[in-house]
């Protein structure tokens, strides 16, 4: 699998895949996994995932790739708002947990469709989280790059939980997408073996009356829903290339900002 390596005006990005994704004029598929990802997760295992299209895959800055001048959900996504605008090609962009938030985030003319996997939408409601994210942080306690991360991003630190609030950015999404939800509800807050989903009933019904979300819950599984149901995330990308991913389209930026 080649690596392509891209500079932006906030740091480098890594992006795994096809090494001809800079010399076709096929529409591309983006996938932003989520936070603390393992180095090969199934998605790059994926190759076949959309054909017709070249299939990128990216991790959070920092994880198994360099990280950027600072950790939010904002400056990822104008990473990869940058690297989408140098390659110049329409893209679906799936996002697997913050991965989505970045999608949702994404401001590039680019962006035709997003598929949008459990996006964490108030981490203040994250219980079932809270325990492991401060496990990691007592194990590496001289990490302030780990500490920034879940601070910033999840507002977790060794003895504080503050919510982050990403419900604006359902408000601000101008593109088609899906977003689907795994089955195992949030809550109430239990033991369990399988880590549900982390997007609440109300968040769920946020992003269920927004015009153009198309919206499934994925049962039996939790929040890992590439893992547990790359089918579905099949079905979604390919949905959106036939409708929205034209071939007269393929060197055209889509006009306006997103």
């Amino acid at each position: 699998m080649h690596k392509h390596i891209f500079q932006t005006t906030v740091g480098e990005i890594w992006l795994w895949g096809d090494a001809g994704l800079l010399s076709t004029d096929r529409p591309v598929v983006l996938f932003i996994n989520g936070a603390f990802s393992i180095e090969r997760p199934r998605s790059f295992e994926l190759p076949g995932l959309a054909p017709g299209a070249v299939v990128m895959n990216a991790h959070l800055p920092g994880n198994h790739c360099p990280r950027l001048t600072s950790h939010s959900v904002e400056v990822y996504a104008k990473a990869y708002a940058e690297v989408l605008d140098e390659i110049g090609r329409p893209a679906v962009v799936i996002g697997a947990s913050i991965g989505g938030l970045v999608g949702l985030s994404l401001n590039s003319p680019w962006v035709r469709g997003l598929v949008i996997l459990e996006p964490p939408l108030q981490t203040g409601k994250l219980w079932c989280l809270v325990d492991s994210f401060r496990a990691k942080l007592a194990a590496q306690p001289g990490d302030a790059d780990l500490r920034e991360f879940l601070w910033q991003v999840f507002g977790v630190s060794e003895t504080v939980l503050e919510n982050r609030d990403y419900r604006p950015l359902v408000a601000g999404l101008t593109v088609p997408g899906w977003a689907a939800f795994g089955g195992l509800p949030l809550m109430p807050p239990r033991a369990f073996e399988t880590l549900p989903s982390l997007v609440d009933e109300p968040e769920r019904a946020l992003m269920q009356s927004h015009r153009l979300l198309k919206t499934e819950v994925v049962p039996t599984v939790g929040h890992n829903v590439p893992g547990q149901a790359i089918s579905y995330v099949r079905r979604y990308t390919q949905d959106l290339l036939d409708k929205w991913v034209s071939t007269d389209s393929v060197t055209s930026p889509r006009p306006g900002p997103r």
